[in-house]
């Protein structure tokens, strides 16, 4: 099984509005990407110097599986949305045991 987390680092600027859409799109992506398994994201809540804003964490049964959700029609609209919101995104993908 693959994990993906993603970080994000809001723009100081950026739209309530489209983060509202960003967030919706989120919830909806469990149950439309094959292979994907679970699916978690929310703002940090420690607000810590060294904190992201928001994380992502999604499972995937495999690596093609998480190949395919990179280019899936239900994921490409949070390309532009993430890019309008964040200053700064990173991403890390790492295997963990079945769950």
């Amino acid at each position: 099984m693959i994990r993906h987390v993603v970080f994000f680092s809001f723009a100081a600027n950026h739209d309530p509005a489209v983060l509202e859409e960003w967030r919706d799109l989120l919830d909806g992506l469990l149950g439309k990407i094959p292979g994907l398994v679970r699916l978690s994201h929310g703002p940090d809540v420690m607000r810590s110097e060294r904190a992201w804003d928001y994380a992502l964490v999604a499972d995937f049964r495999t690596l093609d599986d998480v190949r395919a959700y990179a280019t899936h029609p239900a994921h490409l609209p949070l390309f532009p949305l993430s890019g309008a919101i964040s200053e700064q995104i990173a991403s890390v993908d790492f295997e963990i045991d079945e769950q």
